[in-house]
């Protein structure tokens, strides 16, 4: 794995049950490398344009994501999480998209 995969994570609902969710690979977080990952969803009405990034069906390179359909990459809901729950990877941002997701973060952290 490395950074700028998108990744399904299980995440344990308030049912106790745990649903798999698409995630990007931010960075790795020593010493037991975890990922710092930010939360990728389906519903993009909410978008921060200043934060979020939007990655469009139509954008080049969105077939190589493993995603399903145009998605917000919500850089405000971030975590830091243990490797083992990682189910798998399902692809990988488009070439660009990483850089510009680290640049949202840190300007808004230094806002």
């Amino acid at each position: 794995m490395k950074a700028g995969d998108i990744c399904r994570v299980g995440f344990p609902q308030p049912d106790g049950n745990i649903k798999g969710r698409p995630v990007v690979l931010i960075k790795e977080v020593p010493p037991f490398k975890d990922w710092m990952v930010a939360l990728v969803t389906g519903k993009t009405r909410n978008m921060d344009s200043t934060l979020d990034y939007l990655l469009r069906d139509s954008d080049s390179g969105f077939s190589g994501t493993g995603l399903t359909k145009t998605s917000l990459i919500r850089m405000g809901v971030i975590s830091t999480i243990n490797t083992g729950l990682i189910q798998g990877k399902l692809g990988e941002l488009p070439y660009g998209v990483l850089p510009k997701l680290k640049s949202n973060l840190s300007q808004f952290i230094l806002k």
